[in-house]
């Protein structure tokens, strides 16, 4: 895959687990079929929205062979890597890569406060090591990559662009008018997908489009078509949907939402809970104002 592919919806993944935490692989695998029935652009596996943080290496690889059996190389396929240690990294993102993985998705550490340098030498190790196109995760709140990082980090031979999150559209715009023409920046500003795009940002890798990616993939459809009103009123239909997803305990607000829509994608790991009574009744609101037919599974 070469990275001007890389390109519109990229959703990712959540991993299905089941009661006693093992990984249940025939609903992951429903799971990625249902995802790539959406014209999607390329799907990610082991992010934050697929619990990353929580799985061995040995399940990342597994999860991402799933994935290229089932995208059968119509899409790429991108291995989220979480990990707090150039080391750990360098382990998963090696496993990733004999999966087949197309792309890295990696974060930065999420301990005590690395500097820029720290930053760099995190990403250089891991570039060193494993021969495969980097996309920087810019979303751990105590290590930010500034745009000013960003600028020294476009120097590693393999990071090809950054994934901004955070919900911080004036970093994403920065990002875009000071990096390097060839280095991509992806949108994971959920609440302003569209805006995004109307800035120039490539696509969009984000939580939001896992639990409605046929709306996601409209919108995105409408902005490379210049529709932008078309695009702001599928923003309205969405935002009370992500404003509901968008709290503590995300890995269990984001599989409710797919729950009340059909989808069995079991339950968080440890120590993520179910959410309350109160929190299910939003994300069913949030689902009606979107205009999505729910379709209630057993729990």
């Amino acid at each position: 895959m070469s990275v001007s592919t890389l390109r519109g919806v990229i959703p990712p993944a959540v991993t299905v687990f089941n009661e006693d935490e093992s990984i249940n692989i025939e609903l992951f695998r429903e799971h990625l079929r249902y995802l790539l029935s959406n014209n999607i652009g390329g799907i990610s596996i082991g992010g934050s929205t697929g619990e990353g943080h929580a799985l061995s290496s040995q399940e990342l690889k597994q999860l991402v062979e799933i994935g290229v059996e089932e995208t059968q190389g119509k899409v790429p396929v991108i291995a989220g890597i979480i990990r707090d240690s150039a080391r750990d990294a360098i382990e998963y993102a090696k496993v990733a890569k004999e999966a087949g993985a197309d792309y890295l998705m990696i974060t930065p550490v999420h301990y005590f406060l690395p500097d820029d340098d720290a930053h760099y030498e995190f990403y250089k190790a891991i570039s060193d090591a494993v021969e495969l196109p980097i996309i920087i995760y810019n979303v751990v709140p105590t290590a930010v990559i500034t745009p000013e990082c960003m600028k020294k980090l476009a120097e590693i031979k393999n990071i090809i662009g950054i994934k901004q999150s955070g919900g911080d559209i004036h970093a994403l715009n920065k990002m875009m008018l000071e990096l390097p023409e060839e280095q991509i920046v992806w949108s994971a500003v959920d609440a302003l997908l569209y805006p995004t795009y109307a800035l120039g940002a490539e696509g969009s890798i984000a939580a939001i489009l896992t639990v409605l990616p046929e709306l996601c993939v409209e919108q995105w459809e409408a902005c490379e078509q210049g529709d932008f009103e078309k695009a702001k009123e599928i923003h309205y239909k969405m935002l009370p949907t992500w404003l509901a997803m968008d709290r503590n305990n995300m890995p269990s607000r984001t599989k409710e939402v797919l729950r009340q829509r059909g989808f069995n994608v079991g339950k968080p790991r440890s120590p993520f809970h179910p959410i309350t009574d109160e929190n299910v009744d939003a994300i069913s609101k949030a689902l009606d104002h979107a205009g999505i037919a729910k379709a209630p599974v057993s729990n």
